[in-house]
């Protein structure tokens, strides 16, 4: 006595016994064709029911190429619905935008569509890595209403998101590119909060100061560059007017172009600026010539208050 081979698939209807129909056993036999049919519908309601629960493998493993992903699952895939959820394991992580479909082959075959990331953009690269567990829905909504699958679980690979606006206090998660854009912003807007909170005045950039508050003595620092011109003294005027004296005025000089060494001599200085003259290191001659001289620039930091 043997028992019926169960098989994984959802059987359309239950056959009903007629009354001409003889008395026949065996595995295709019509006394055990409902049977069968029941014990098939089982099989597969049990297999689908253990997929929920985590207890069975709940994926088919990819196939296709790393960005032209296919599946077969068991029972085949004859159509796919809005929200229709399917997972494989990849055999290979997409190096761009990639697509998917869970039946390539058969007169049921199904077109491949692209995947897109949880930003319902297309895939970029390095969202699928190999072995990774991978889950797509499909959302008929989109790609222009033909239709696009979801990546909404990777496993290894890179989430993509959509990124929080700029400004945006909530619990949102920024990315990368997020941060990329915004974050001279933050640390300025930190550095700018913290000096304003001490007392502190601070212009950034090529041409800029530091003004300390009178508790730490209101020295001043100040910094910047100027260009030599045509005359024996270029007049530089500070950023900021000192409030009673410039200590100390240091300055370097750069050649730049003909491959000639400069350097610079204070002339002069006072509490709104200094003088400067150019020199180069011209074979030991004088002072250089206007061609030259229109090339030096001169790097200075200047120190009071």
């Amino acid at each position: 006595m043997t028992n019926l081979v169960e098989s994984d698939q959802w059987e359309e209807g239950v056959y009903q016994y007629e009354t001409s129909d003889p008395v026949q056993g065996g595995p295709d036999g019509v006394d055990n064709k409902p049977l069968k049919q029941l014990a098939n519908r089982t099989k597969y309601l049990f297999n689908r029911i253990a997929e929920i629960l985590g207890v069975a493998k709940a994926y088919a493993l990819a196939g296709g190429t790393a960005n032209a992903i296919t599946a077969a699952y068991t029972p085949a895939v004859q159509a796919i619905a809005d929200g229709s959820v399917y997972r494989f394991k990849a055999g290979a992580g997409n190096t761009g935008a990639a697509t998917f479909t869970p039946n390539a082959t058969g007169d049921q075959a199904i077109p491949a569509a692209p995947i897109w990331g949880l930003d319902h953009a297309a895939l970029k690269g390095g969202e699928i890595v190999v072995s990774g567990l991978c889950e797509v829905q499909w959302n008929a909504s989109l790609n222009s209403g033909n239709g696009a699958w979801v990546l909404v679980r990777n496993s290894g690979g890179v989430q993509t998101a959509v990124a929080p606006a700029q400004g945006d206090s909530s619990a949102k998660v920024p990315t990368t590119a997020w941060l990329s854009t915004n974050i001279q912003a933050l640390v300025a807007s930190c550095i700018d909060a913290v000096a304003s909170a001490a007392g502190f005045t601070l212009v950034t950039g090529d041409i800029g100061y530091l003004k300390l508050p009178s508790w730490l003595g209101g020295v001043i620092l100040q910094w910047g560059w100027s260009s030599n011109v045509v005359s024996a003294t270029t007049p530089v005027t500070f950023p900021i007017a000192f409030t009673s004296a410039c200590w100390r005025v240091i300055a370097t000089g750069y050649q730049v172009a003909y491959g000639v060494q400069a350097y610079t001599v204070l002339n002069s200085k006072s509490v709104t600026g200094f003088g400067w003259g150019a020199f180069a290191n011209n074979s030991g001659s004088a002072p250089v010539n206007s061609t030259l001289a229109a090339q030096v620039q001169n790097w200075w930091l200047a120190i009071g208050k």
